[in-house]
């Protein structure tokens, strides 16, 4: 009687697995993402939320940033030479279209991508004249490309375009990973 539970058992979690297995999966819309920032080296983090628009605007996604950066520079400052660290909070929204939409459920492939922003922007840079820290808040915007390698995983290079205080703009490459779970 238990090997035929057991048994039973063993059936029942193979059918179960199988139908499970055979479902058509959404693709997730919540993530992690890391980033590189050049050329001055840096490294960042986000949550992400993402969410299908394809209801409505065929191979539209949007996509709600909440991360935090951290940029060094040595050499070249700002206002001349001397060396600094700049860190970033942000929350940003953006456009994600999908450049080949339909067919596969989780839409892979390719992607061009859009956003703005308001950035929470903090300095400490050492100068000739002594060290100079601020803090200051501006809004930014993003435009990237793409590509949806997995259900989980995307792969992204974007242009950051911003301003550190009134009169030094930011303009940062970053390349970066997002995993959704």
């Amino acid at each position: 009687m238990a090997k035929t539970r057991r048994t039973l058992a063993t059936a029942a979690g193979l059918l179960l697995t199988a139908a499970l297995g055979a479902q058509q999966t959404e693709p997730a819309t919540l993530g992690a993402q890391v980033r590189l920032t050049f050329p001055s080296p840096g490294l960042g983090g986000s949550l992400v939320m993402e969410e299908d628009f394809t209801d409505n605007w065929v191979g539209i996604r949007g996509r709600l940033d909440l991360g935090a950066d951290l940029w060094t520079w040595k050499g070249v400052a700002r206002n001349g030479n001397g060396s600094g660290t700049a860190k970033a909070m942000h929350l940003s929204g953006e456009m994600v279209k999908m450049l080949r939409p339909g067919g596969d459920p989780v839409t892979l492939g390719p992607y061009v991508t859009l956003g703005a922003g308001l950035y929470q922007w903090s300095f400490n840079e050492d100068t000739a004249t002594g060290q100079v820290g601020r803090r200051a808040g501006h809004g930014g915007g993003t435009v990237g490309v793409g590509w949806r390698f997995t259900r989980t995983l995307d792969g992204e290079f974007k242009v950051l375009a911003s301003q550190l205080d009134p009169g030094t703009s930011v303009l940062a490459l970053m390349a970066m990973a997002t995993w959704r779970f």
